[in-house]
């Protein structure tokens, strides 16, 4: 970030819970010149999944989390396309259990060393509303706010 000229900003946010019958796997095509990296995530209501094309900046190892600005320009299938989607999302951005909290607690005292070792800013992320869509629904999600508002609802 120095590099480019921003100052360091150290994210944090609680992350999601997600009922506990939830399971997922990745797996990765490499036929690609950037292989296509694949996750799904298997809920009750059906599976739930995303493709996104893994370049040499992707910062997310074998992993695609379900909101990430890097996912938007790079998605080969978003997380969301349809109602089915959505419904299968539920399963899976609930409140934060007692692991997700305790994760986060250990997370802010890694952050607070490293803030202070910066001497950066924090920024937390409260709630997201049209910029959850973006990153969950990728640049269609422009589409179906006009012809399908009642997804992105």
């Amino acid at each position: 970030m120095e590099e480019r000229g921003i100052d360091p900003v150290i994210p944090l946010g609680v992350p999601a819970g997600q009922r506990p019958e939830v399971s997922f796997r990745v797996w990765e095509n490499l036929r690609e010149l950037y292989p296509i990296l694949h996750k799904e995530i298997m809920t009750p209501a059906g599976p739930l999944t995303a493709a996104v094309r893994r370049t040499p900046d992707w910062p997310h190892g074998m992993e695609i989390p379900l909101l990430s600005d890097f996912n938007v320009s790079i998605f080969v299938k978003p997380w969301l396309e349809n109602m089915e989607d959505v419904e299968r999302w539920a399963y899976v951005h609930m409140p934060p259990r007692r692991r997700e909290v305790a994760a986060f607690q250990e997370k802010m005292v890694k952050a607070r060393a490293l803030v202070e070792q910066l001497g950066s800013a924090t920024m937390a992320t409260i709630d997201m509303e049209l910029t959850a869509a973006f990153l969950l629904f990728g640049t269609r999600s422009i589409y179906l706010s006009i012809k399908h508002p009642k997804v992105i609802e």
